[in-house]
């Protein structure tokens, strides 16, 4: 048998061989160091394991002055979100031997009561020996205590006390469930109380200021274009709910996609350029991610010419005003919403008249329906909730121009009720109603403009096109073949966002 191959030995208590527990120590592999200014996004959770670092990093002063340490941590939360780092992070920091009791053997099918033993005998003769901490890692763990539950006995057992000692062995355990979900029948597991596994640290998929800046933060490992709207592309992704995982994945298949046509350039002898992430080449991977795969269900030649002069409207509204409209597609997403119009409305600086061009933009589709003789029952839920949060936004925007002394990040309606009389409020806060309607007032004229024939045209370009879209340069080319998009540009002075 060779060196590293699991020796099973199946005796009446289902244990493993000492040769197999040893293997744990001889046969690790060191894993790449994390850096903490890599986790993107997590400094407000950062600060919860510091206090584990310096307890593992200095056991031998917490044992001398008698100084308690857990036993362990307990890291949840649902798949993605970097449990695996975080405790890697923990190892790395506390510079402590990270052995993954994961890989030996998946999901530990033949441990016994000895086995667990031998864990705590070994940890503390690693110490000993190479004077420094030791940090044991079961990822999944609720998978291994449902299979596992008398083996989980004796741990529980062998933990006690082990904050006392801290000798420097120090256990972490990952699990989608957190401490009160693994026995029905008990509000919290005995093994996560205080002086066993009593560090518990919950880690969530991010919101969208967090996917924000995990983008931003995976992108700069690469090199990238200077003009990829990150803003708009995590609220394209939002819709979603990704994971760290999943956004990590996503700048990383942009990367290597890069990379891919690099050298197929370099095969065909054509000039060479060094490999750089595009803003085109982000969305074809994120388009991949929301866009779900073909299916055997198709809609109607009308219901799906139907979704196209909606989406039409849309983009014909947010290209003429000025907004970057970076793919408008007739595909349903996987969120389930039918065709997609990805917009960037983060104006920076933004003025009223800013928020007013968005708001047309979100009530182009309804108005391109009626504008053509169809009844608006596209797109209901989600415009609907666009036009309402555009027109808060307008009001809002109104209270941060009373409020500006004040320096608020937020000013919502219920506390400028405290903060400005009566006369101000009156005078700043429009009506949703007479909000929503000068915006469709605005996309209705903005489509007249163009004319029925021109949503017509962009909605048949999309369903002619074989992946039923157009990127920001197809749907120019069809709004601007005679010159519609730059008249329109000129006589409303409008700036275009998209270029700068």
């Amino acid at each position: 048998m060779q060196t590293g191959e699991y020796m099973v030995k199946r005796t009446g208590q289902n244990q493993i061989t000492r040769k197999q527990r040893e293997f744990v120590f001889r046969e690790q592999k060191a894993f790449t160091p994390v850096d903490r200014n890599a986790l993107y996004a997590c400094e407000h959770i950062l600060h919860q394991v510091d206090s584990i670092i310096t307890g593992l990093k200095n056991f031998k002063e917490y044992r001398k002055y008698g100084a308690k340490l857990e036993g362990g941590m307990l890291i949840h939360g649902p798949k993605g979100t970097g449990k695996t780092t975080m405790a890697q992070l923990i190892a790395t920091e506390s510079g402590a031997h990270f052995v993954d009791l994961t890989l030996y053997p998946t999901p530990h099918p033949v441990w016994g009561p000895v086995d667990v033993a031998a864990l705590f005998k070994n940890g503390d003769a690693w110490v000993k020996k190479h004077d420094c901490p030791l940090v044991y890692f079961i990822d999944q763990f609720d998978d291994v205590y449902e299979k596992q539950k008398k083996v989980m006995r004796e741990f529980e057992i062998r933990l006690c006390g082990i904050r006392e000692r801290c000798g420097g062995v120090f256990f972490i355990l990952t699990s989608l469930k957190p401490p009160n979900g693994f026995d029905s029948d008990e509000k919290e597991c005995t093994l996560f109380r205080e002086g066993r596994i009593g560090a518990h640290l919950e880690l969530s998929k991010p919101d969208f200021q967090q996917q924000v800046l995990l983008m931003q933060g995976f992108l700069s490992r690469w090199a990238h274009e200077e003009n990829i709207d990150v803003r708009s592309l995590a609220r394209f992704l939002n819709s979603q709910n990704p994971s760290v995982a999943t956004i990590k994945s996503i700048l990383e298949t942009a990367w290597n996609n890069s990379v891919n046509a690099q050298c197929v350039r370099a095969a065909q002898g054509a000039e060479q350029k060094a490999p750089t992430i595009s803003q085109e080449g982000l969305l074809e991977v994120l388009l991949g991610k929301v866009l779900p795969p073909p299916s055997g269900h198709t809609l109607s030649v009308e219901d799906e010419y139907h979704i196209a002069l909606h989406e039409a409207g849309h983009a014909i509204v947010g290209r003429a005003y000025g907004f970057p409209v970076y793919v408008v597609s007739v595909n349903p997403s996987t969120s389930g919403t039918l065709g997609i119009t990805l917009a960037g409305l983060d104006i920076p600086n933004y003025a009223l008249e800013d928020l007013f061009h968005g708001l047309a933009a979100s009530c182009g589709g309804f108005e391109a329906e009626q504008l053509l003789g169809f009844a608006p029952n596209t797109g209901k839920g989600g415009d609907l909730d666009k036009i309402d949060a555009a027109a808060c936004e307008i009001i809002d925007y109104g209270y941060r121009n009373i409020l500006g002394e004040y320096n608020l990040s937020e000013v919502t309606p219920d506390r400028c009720v405290r903060l400005v009389s009566s006369t101000l409020k009156q005078r700043y806060e429009y009506e949703l109603a007479d909000i929503t309607e000068k915006g469709r007032f605005m996309a209705r004229e903005t489509l007249e403009f163009f004319g029925e024939e021109m949503v017509r045209k962009v909605a048949k370009a999309m369903l002619v096109n074989p992946r039923k879209m157009l990127l920001q340069k197809e749907l120019d080319a069809v709004l601007d073949k005679e010159g519609r998009l730059t008249a329109f540009h000129n006589q409303k002075h409008i700036k275009d966002y998209s270029s700068s």
